[in-house]
């Protein structure tokens, strides 16, 4: 969460006047001049200076010492240090050399993942997380920000096979790690979508039995509103109503659940 908080952020303050998709186009202009800003390059054929450059990247890290494959484990990670100090740019960059490094390491093409679905570029991210789970099926990490994303999609575009496949993601990671108390979070979110407010709670309960002491509390308000907590042991305090809700699209039973339209909630819901 903090990844996503600290990526808005930089996003807002460098385009505030633009939309998110707007800015993904923008980005892909800068990234026909320059295009180690989009994934794997671009995925277009480099001039013979592009090649150069890349052979002498390649053997300067492999006079380092280490494997290739070593090599870019650190340079992904270094990406997401710098997606934390929402330096986007580098981040691409570092996500870049660690994939022409090893076009086998997940988090390169999670970190491709995760920015371009920041910029609502939602196909590009899910094709990348995609290729992820390829390479790696087990990562919770990626699992865990391809279901995020495919939540946030449905602020702008609500789809019921983007919730689907979130449903099989979330299966699949528990069935790697049952005690991922984030993703039984994440999964009331989707059962939310589902219109299975009963499950949705199930989910949260879990989630605290698996150690989690930190709830979204807008999301807990808005399921609450839906169904009142069956136990009482998430909301305890609050009214019986929300009027502030009432305005919400999501609150509306001719609409389908949408995400409220504020960024921030984006990050925390």
């Amino acid at each position: 969460m903090k990844k996503l908080f600290c990526l808005f952020l930089f996003l807002s303050s460098v385009f505030q006047a633009h939309a998110q998709s707007d800015l993904w186009k923008e980005w892909q202009k800068r990234g026909e001049k320059k295009p180690s800003l989009l994934p794997m390059y671009g995925g277009k054929p480099k001039s013979k200076s592009m090649l150069a450059a890349d052979q002498k990247f390649l053997a300067t890290v492999d006079k380092q010492g280490g494997t290739r494959p070593a090599s870019s484990k650190e340079f992904s990670a270094m990406g997401w240090q710098y997606v934390q100090n929402r330096e986007v740019i580098t981040a691409m960059y570092r996500f870049n050399q660690a994939w022409l490094l090893d076009s086998t390491n997940a988090e390169a093409y999670h970190g491709f993942g995760y920015i371009t679905g920041m910029f609502e570029a939602y196909k590009e991210s899910f094709d990348n997380f995609d290729r992820g789970l390829r390479c790696d099926s087990s990562n919770i990490e990626l699992l865990k920000d391809y279901v995020f994303m495919i939540i946030v999609k449905q602020k702008t575009a609500p789809s019921s096979s983007d919730i689907s496949h979130a449903e099989r993601l979330i299966r699949h990671t528990l069935a790697v790690n049952p005690n991922y108390a984030y993703a039984h979070h994440l999964n009331a979110k989707v059962l939310f979508y589902k219109r299975d407010y009963a499950e949705a709670w199930e989910s949260l309960y879990l989630a605290k039995l698996k150690g989690s002491n930190s709830f979204d509390q807008v999301f807990i308000k808005v399921l609450h509103a839906r169904m009142p907590d069956p136990r009482k042991e998430l909301v305890k305090n609050y009214a019986s109503s929300f009027p502030f809700l009432a305005s919400f699209p999501e609150m509306s039973p001719k609409t389908p659940p949408l995400i409220p339209n504020s960024p921030f909630l984006i990050l925390n819901f």
